[in-house]
């Protein structure tokens, strides 16, 4: 029992012999030994004092967070569920750091009372709006498994959760440290372009409904039914055709925080056809995010008045009567 002296007794023992004094040690304990407890050329009637002391095991798991967008205002909370040791489940909400811009944030788990071999830890993330995370995982100093389920197709890290396996505190400079880095990349959002046409009631031009709008922004574009993507000076812009009422979508993906930026233009080569845009001229490209704006054309009147078959009567027999009275006077 604990603080329990015991006393060994070696007998028969021949010059120069050693001596090891061990235990078996309890489950979820680490066991330390004094320098008396491994004996070298042990003396004959000599009295040796070891110390045994068990502590409790523990495990420390290191969790790193980060937004790839250098979001630092969001809270993320971080839970780790264990079928062993004490506590068996832990919950941590990571809160944004005091020093803006710093975009991740850091937290500590640790199990102890635990045997070596018969823990399995998991630690993941609740989900965050707009938002989807990669894991990856290790340890130092312990011969845990890790892993993070299959391949991200975010970066070369799992889709998560980082899981230990058979957790161990065997660790030469003192007890093992397991670790897992969570990144959040900040999921596409969707950009529209609407497109509408207005007529007058009666008249008008007989145009040709046909317009080619381009988004302009400042990060990768991918266009939503036409996998085309042109890169210019000014950043990244795609060019899509509107045939009549309709819109054109694009996702963009952000990667500044709290937004990126975008606008549209369009090509109208028709001088009787007015534009007008609605919002066009800023987009804002949010994590998981969408916006859009409406470019109106209204065609107005342009021609030469006509006139109806009772006018053009009347003008015609106005111009024979200006014809007789001229002959007349000239004849």
């Amino acid at each position: 029992a604990p603080g329990d002296v015991v006393t060994l007794t070696a007998t028969g023992l021949t010059l120069g012999e050693d001596c090891v004094v061990t235990e078996a040690v309890p489950g979820g304990y680490f066991d330390e030994y004094s320098q008396d407890c491994e004996v070298a050329d042990v003396v004959s009637g000599t009295t040796y004092a070891c110390d045994i002391i068990n502590g409790a095991s523990f495990a420390t798991f290191q969790v790193y967070k980060l937004f790839t967008d250098g979001n630092y205002e969001t809270p993320v909370t971080i839970k780790m569920q264990c079928n062993n040791g004490l506590p068996t489940q832990q919950e941590v909400t990571l809160v944004p750091p005091e020093e803006p811009g710093r975009g991740d944030f850091t937290v500590d788990f640790v199990v102890t009372k635990f045997g070596p071999g018969v823990m399995d830890c998991t630690i993941w993330e609740d989900d965050v709006t707009g938002y989807t995370p990669s894991y990856v995982c290790g340890n130092i100093g312990a011969s845990t498994q890790c892993d993070t389920g299959d391949d991200s197709p975010l970066d070369d890290f799992g889709v998560g959760p980082c899981e230990f396996l058979d957790v161990d505190t065997d660790n030469d400079a003192g007890p093992a440290v397991h670790f897992c880095t969570i990144r959040n990349y900040p999921d596409p959002a969707t950009i529209t372009v609407n497109k509408e046409w207005i007529y007058p009631t009666t008249g008008g031009q007989d145009v040709e409904q046909v317009v080619d709008v381009t988004l302009h922004c400042d990060t990768p574009l991918e266009p939503i039914g036409q996998q085309t993507q042109v890169f210019n000076s000014v950043g990244y812009s795609n060019t899509q055709r509107i045939v009549g009422d309709g819109a054109a979508s694009w996702s963009v993906r952000p990667t500044i925080y709290p937004a990126n930026s975008c606008y549209a233009t369009e090509n109208v080569w028709n001088s009787y056809i007015e534009r007008d845009d609605d919002g066009c001229g800023s987009l804002e490209v949010t994590a998981g995010g969408s916006d859009e704006c409406t470019f109106t054309n209204t065609v107005f009147f342009e021609g030469i008045p006509t006139l109806s078959q009772w006018g053009m009567a009347l003008m015609a027999l106005l111009m024979l009567g200006v014809g007789l009275v001229g002959f007349r006077r000239f004849a």
